[in-house]
């Protein structure tokens, strides 16, 4: 069955600071990733609530060295100089900001910068009426929601300083603007996320276990977009990941998965994505949860091997991929 695509086109806003007034703990953040043609994999976050303004700035070379910074900057300038109408967000002399299709990312803390846009090639997603995938934030509002607005398809193109080496850089990416009412690790026990990039084609997977408080359900997130237009959306998908080649993060003490192969058995998609990671593109213990402890949050740089038949098209690469897990 054919989607109507447009459905799912958020507004500009939608990408803007979103307040969450009453929402003691609530979360709010903007992610970027990218994997350039040089071998180099980025991955770039602005944090932003009444409570807490921060930027994670994670870079990985192509022999797996990893560069890093965690400014912290003042929550309430922050939110005074950040646009609630259109993405616009500043962080210090940090700014992320554009409208439909192209945003700018300008970051430059102690010998390390960035000067990066990410250009949509495909429509942007959000769940109708007002992005939020789990509960509800609309009166009546349930105690716990989550919002989720993506930016599929992205070419990444600018420059970055490392060490005070400046380069050029291109490649493909990704970005996204969530926002929830608690922490993250309150609302879900675990996940693994990613995406494939064929030349025609877009596929995203999210396969979480909600806390015990959002119903403790399964949820199987699953997005294909063929060039720039959504065909299918789900949160429901017969979709399976199948992690394995566990090693022990020795830090947390937590075991994760090396490799993890992604299985999709749908009426107008099938096949398997096969991740293998490369380098340790980023890791951190989540904020404590009231809930469930301390938990880790994994992000891989992976070989990424792929292939599937989609509405009758047979399609298959061999590429580099950005994936992720958080697990106890």
């Amino acid at each position: 069955m054919k989607m109507i695509s447009e459905f799912y086109d958020p507004p500009e806003k939608a990408l803007a600071f979103h307040p969450q007034p009453g929402q003691s703990g609530h979360m709010q953040w903007w992610y970027h990733d990218a994997t350039f043609d040089n071998g180099y994999s980025a991955s770039i976050v602005f944090h932003l609530t009444e409570e807490i303004s921060m930027i994670e700035f994670d870079i990985c070379d192509p022999d797996g060295k990893t560069y890093k910074l965690n400014p912290f900057f003042d929550a309430k300038k922050a939110i005074e100089e950040s646009s609630t109408e259109v993405c616009d967000v500043k962080l210090g002399d940090n700014r992320i900001h554009g409208t439909f299709p192209k945003y700018h990312m300008h970051f430059k803390e102690e010998d390390m910068a960035c000067d990066l846009t990410w250009e949509c090639t495909a429509q942007t997603f959000w769940e109708p009426p007002d992005g939020i995938y789990t509960g509800r934030e609309m009166s009546p509002a349930t105690p716990k929601y989550m919002a989720y607005i993506i930016r599929p398809r992205c070419k990444v193109y600018g420059t970055l300083v490392l060490e005070g080496k400046e380069f050029q850089v291109n490649g493909e990416g990704y970005a996204d603007h969530q926002w929830c009412s608690d922490l993250l690790m309150d609302m879900m026990l675990y996940w693994t996320w990613g995406k494939v990039y064929f030349p025609d084609y877009s596929i995203f997977f999210w396969d979480a276990v909600l806390s015990p408080e959002m119903g403790h359900q399964r949820m199987k997130w699953l997005w294909v977009w063929k060039n720039d237009k959504l065909i299918e959306y789900k949160n429901d998908a017969n979709m399976y990941c199948v992690p394995s080649d566990f090693e022990t993060d020795p830090e947390s003490g937590i075991a994760y998965p090396k490799k993890c192969d992604l299985l999709i058995d749908e009426d107008r998609i099938q096949g398997i994505a096969k991740y293998s990671m490369k380098h340790m593109l980023y890791k951190t213990a989540v904020y404590p949860s009231n809930i469930n402890g301390w938990q880790q949050y994994f992000r891989f740089h992976a070989d990424c091997d792929a292939k599937f038949n989609i509405e009758g098209d047979e399609v298959s690469i061999k590429y580099e991929e950005v994936y992720e897990t958080s697990l106890k």
